[in-house]
């Protein structure tokens, strides 16, 4: 099962683990999408967005219009979210421009300090 990791943590915290990865040889055994701050986060994920990434989980790829109907909402909203999680590296297209996020489960790590971040 291949799990991707959102979770709020420093650039320079994220950069320690890659660093730490690297020197050990382990790799880690999910994917991360780190962001900066909570702000950040909430700016890119909105509930609309988690329903979209939830539908893709484990389907290997889907057209907007499909992804759109077992949503229950329109084309060009759906298309509006998929720009934001395209633009934000949450999404990748394939050669026949269907819609990949290759995970089959999402966790979340929202361990906060009280500092904020940048």
């Amino acid at each position: 099962m291949k799990t991707v990791i959102f979770e709020v943590r420093s650039p320079m915290q994220a950069m320690a683990d890659i660093v730490r990865d690297i020197e050990t040889g382990i790799p880690d055994t999910s994917a991360h999408m780190v962001f900066a701050s909570m702000d950040l986060l909430a700016q890119v994920m909105s509930e609309a967005r988690w329903t979209l990434l939830k539908a893709l989980c484990g389907t290997g790829g889907m057209r907007v219009d499909e992804l759109a109907t077992r949503l229950g909402r329109d084309v060009a909203s759906v298309d509006a979210d998929i720009t934001g999680l395209l633009n934000a590296g949450v999404l990748d297209r394939d050669v026949r421009q269907s819609i990949i996020f290759p995970y089959d489960e999402i966790s979340l790590d929202l361990a906060t300090t009280g500092r904020s971040t940048v």
